[in-house]
């Protein structure tokens, strides 16, 4: 054996000071958390608007995209049926439905990625409710 002395752990608290310590740790990350969705929110605040309104017309252009092609080949004296079927095989029509379903589909994610910081923001606040009940701030 060693001649050595260790000093024994001090149990005079009982690990309070310990516990409390993490807990003050789990407040602080539940907050960082909180304001790091915020901050994240905040960046996308800009691309939410033009995205919401990206996805409420997308069907509104569509029709639009259509009806341009549409009317080329009503001038060709065809019939409405015709027309229609003519159109939504031309390349310009296809060409711009890609394009707007491309921009739909990026809208969407920017919408979808808005939700779930604030889904996290939610997440994090109810730690913060929790984690302050427990240590009677």
């Amino acid at each position: 054996g060693s001649d050595e002395v260790k000093a024994a752990p001090d149990q005079s608290t009982g690990g309070v000071c310990e516990a409390m310590n993490n807990d003050h740790e789990h407040l602080f990350q539940a907050q960082k958390a909180m304001a790091d969705a915020i901050a994240r929110m905040d960046a996308l605040k800009g691309k939410v608007g033009l995205a919401s309104q990206i996805v409420e017309f997308a069907t509104d252009r569509a029709k639009s995209a259509l009806a341009v092609v549409v009317v080329e080949y009503l001038k060709q004296d065809m019939s409405s049926a015709a027309a229609d079927s003519y159109a939504r095989a031309d390349e310009r029509y296809k060409t711009e439905m890609k394009k707007i379903l491309s921009e739909t589909a990026n809208a969407k994610n920017v919408l979808q990625e808005f939700l779930v910081e604030k889904i996290k923001f939610e997440a994090a606040r109810s730690i913060v409710s929790v984690e302050k009940s427990l240590l009677n701030l």
